[in-house]
C-alpha cells in the first residue's frame, strides 16, 4: 500500500501490453499546455520528481511554449510494481503506451537520463513513423559496459541504506566532491546543503522505493544492450548526447560512443560534472535542450510549409 497519496492533478495509465503479465498502472503529470511536447524518462529507481528542475524551468517560461510529460517507471514513485525482472525493451513498450494514452502520437522530443536514456533508445526504435521528434541522451550508454570501480563498489552499499543516509552516500555518488564542497552563489550554502535538501523534499513526495522495483530496475540496467547496427537505426532523428567528465556510474566513454553512432548533432562534455548533470549543471543543460528543441520545431515547421506549397 502506498505510503503517500498520488496527486490529484496526474493520471494512470493501465499497461497491457505483455499478455503473460497482470496488468498494472503507470502515474503521468503533464506540467504545462504548450505544443511542443517533451518527454523526460528519468534513470534507476528514482521518481519523476528528480525532473523537477526541468519541468518547472520550462513550466516557467514566459513564452508558455512546452509541454512535459513526467511519470514514475514501473517499480517506483506512484507506478505499480509488477513482478521482476525488467527490461529496458520492456519499459520502453510501457512509455509506448502511456504516450499513445495522453494522445502524444506525434512529435514528442524525447529526453532519457541513465536508464531512462536505455529506456529511451529503444522507445525510438520501436516508435511509430513520426512520433519522435528528437532524442536527448544524458549519462547513458548503449549496453554491455563495465560500471566504473567506485559505482561497482558503491551502489550495492547504498542499496542497503535507508533515509538519510541512503540520500548521503547517493549525493556522495552522484556529485564530484569538490562540486559539493562549493559555496554557491546567491545564497552563501554549500552544494552538498542544496543538494541534500533537494533531494530530501523530493523523496518525501514520492513514496519510499520498493525491493521488487529496485532490482527489477537493475535487471533491466544490467541486460540492456543495443548493438551499432540497431543503434544506426536512430540516424536521422536529431540527437542531443551530454555527459559529465566525472560520471562514476557511465564512464563518459560511452557518450562519446553514442554520438559518434547517432552522428548527434549536439554533443556535449560537462567539465567537472557528475552522474546527475541535470542537477548539477541545471541551468545550462535547460538552456542547450530548450535551444535544441526550439531548432528542431522550427526545422519541422519549415518541412511542413515547404509541403504545402
Amino acid at each position: 500500500m502506498l505510503s503517500i497519496p498520488a496527486p490529484l492533478n496526474g493520471r494512470y495509465t493501465l499497461i497491457t501490453h505483455n499478455p503473460t503479465q497482470p496488468p498494472f498502472k503507470l502515474w503521468s503529470k503533464i506540467h504545462g499546455t504548450g505544443p511542443i511536447k517533451i518527454l523526460f524518462i528519468m534513470g534507476l529507481n528514482t521518481s519523476h520528481q528528480n525532473w523537477s528542475l526541468q519541468f518547472e524551468h520550462f513550466a516557467s517560461l514566459p513564452d508558455t511554449n512546452f509541454s512535459c510529460l513526467v511519470f514514475d517507471n514501473r517499480g517506483v514513485g506512484f507506478s505499480d510494481t509488477p513482478a521482476p525482472p525488467y527490461s529496458s525493451g520492456a519499459m520502453a513498450r510501457d512509455v509506448l503506451s502511456l504516450v499513445e494514452s495522453v494522445g502524444w502520437t506525434e512529435r514528442v522530443h524525447v529526453v532519457g537520463v541513465s536508464l531512462g536514456g536505455m529506456i529511451a533508445q529503444e522507445f525510438v526504435l520501436g516508435a511509430w513513423k513520426g512520433l519522435v521528434a528528437s532524442l536527448t541522451l544524458v549519462s547513458t550508454h548503449a549496453g554491455r559496459v563495465r560500471t566504473p570501480v567506485k559505482g561497482m563498489v558503491r551502489v550495492p552499499y547504498i542499496a542497503s541504506l535507508n533515509g538519510l543516509a541512503n540520500t548521503r552516500a547517493t549525493v556522495d555518488l552522484m556529485f564530484p566532491k569538490e562540486w559539493l564542497d562549493q559555496v554557491r552563489l546567491g545564497d552563501g550554502r554549500r552544494n552538498r546543503d542544496w543538494i541534500m535538501e533537494l533531494f530530501e523534499t523530493r523523496n518525501s513526495r514520492v513514496p519510499a522505493p520498493r525491493k521488487q522495483g529496485s532490482f527489477g530496475q537493475l535487471c533491466a540496467a544490467l541486460s540492456h544492450y543495443v548493438d551499432r547496427e540497431r543503434l544506426m537505426r536512430i540516424r536521422g532523428i536529431p540527437v542531443f548526447v551530454a555527459t559529465g567528465t566525472e560520471d562514476h556510474l557511465v564512464d563518459p566513454v560511452n557518450s562519446e560512443y553514442l554520438a559518434e553512432v547517432l552522428e548527434a548533432r549536439i554533443y556535449r562534455v560537462f567539465v567537472g560534472a557528475g552522474h546527475s548533470l541535470i542537477a548539477q549543471c541545471a541551468n545550462e543543460f535547460n538552456l542547450l535542450l530548450k535551444g535544441f528543441v526550439e531548432e528542431v520545431e522550427a526545422e519541422l515547421e519549415a518541412e511542413l510549409e515547404r509541403g504545402f506549397r
